[in-house]
């Protein structure tokens, strides 16, 4: 989702093709939720090589000097193994989780302020608001700052 939008933010930004930046946006998001679903097989023939495993090693033999026969263990320090097959799913749907809810809560936002309509213009609605949002439209609703209008002759 963050490379469509890179994209959009170089390219297409500055188009006054709002249409079309507006399906170019929709459509990526879509997309960018349909991805992860996608199977991508990948057949090898890689063989795997075989691990080395911890040997014990017992010192069997006297020295010169000492009579008792000594017997030294060596281990490898534990580790903990991440399986990343659940690590990665799990960390990607909670982060699209969280923006999935930051989506809601600015559209509830959105339609809370909606319903302040000022004035009608056909089928657009105008919203006079002085904070909260800047000049911007959405649907059939156009949000305008009074303060920030300008007059052009």
């Amino acid at each position: 989702m963050g490379l469509f939008y890179t994209f959009f933010h170089l390219f297409l930004r500055k188009l006054t093709f709002f249409r079309i930046n507006r399906i170019y946006l929709l459509a990526t998001f879509f997309i960018s939720f349909a991805i992860p679903l996608l199977v991508i097989r990948v057949e090898t023939d890689a063989t795997a090589e075989p691990t080395a495993q911890v040997a014990v090693v017992q010192q069997a033999t006297q020295s010169l000097l000492s009579g008792p026969e000594k017997k030294i263990r060596t281990t490898s320090p534990e580790t903990m193994d991440l399986d990343w097959t659940i690590v990665v799913p799990t960390l990607y749907w909670f982060i699209a989780s969280g923006l999935l809810g930051s989506f809601l809560i600015q559209l509830l936002k959105l339609a809370t302020h909606a319903r302040k309509i000022s004035e009608k213009h056909g089928r657009l609605k105008v919203i006079l608001k002085k904070t909260g949002f800047t000049n911007c439209s959405f649907l059939n609703y156009v949000f305008l700052d009074p303060e920030k209008l300008r007059n052009q002759n």
